[in-house]
């Protein structure tokens, strides 16, 4: 819901947005570079017994891609808050999410 309250609020106070197309991946494998890095991280993982730390897991990532840390490399903000005006609960919505595979978000009259 995120992510649709925060395209509602880009439609409302932005005047070169006239339409956002939200795209939803159909549920199974993709072929995507990521997803062989999730292979191989999983794959070292399974490897050790055990790991105590998330420090441990933070090695395994950085041996296969670059890793940000949140709130020093990533800047925290309050979307949640940021987009209550115009965000609506799920039970409010005039079709049902989970089964969507494309959702588009026009523009209206009143913005």
């Amino acid at each position: 819901m995120t992510v649709l309250g925060k395209m509602a609020k880009l439609l409302s106070e932005l005047k070169n947005f006239q339409h956002i197309t939200l795209m939803f991946p159909v549920a199974g494998h993709s072929f995507l570079p990521s997803d062989r890095v999730f292979g191989h991280i999983e794959k070292v993982i399974r490897k050790k017994d055990t790991i105590v730390s998330p420090f441990e897991y933070k090695e395994i990532f950085d041996t296969f891609g670059t890793v940000k840390s949140i709130g020093n490399d990533v800047a925290v903000l309050n979307w949640k808050g940021a987009i209550q005006s115009v965000e609506r609960a799920t039970s409010q919505l005039h079709f049902k999410f989970a089964p969507s595979k494309r959702l588009k978000k026009k523009k209206g009259v009143n913005g």
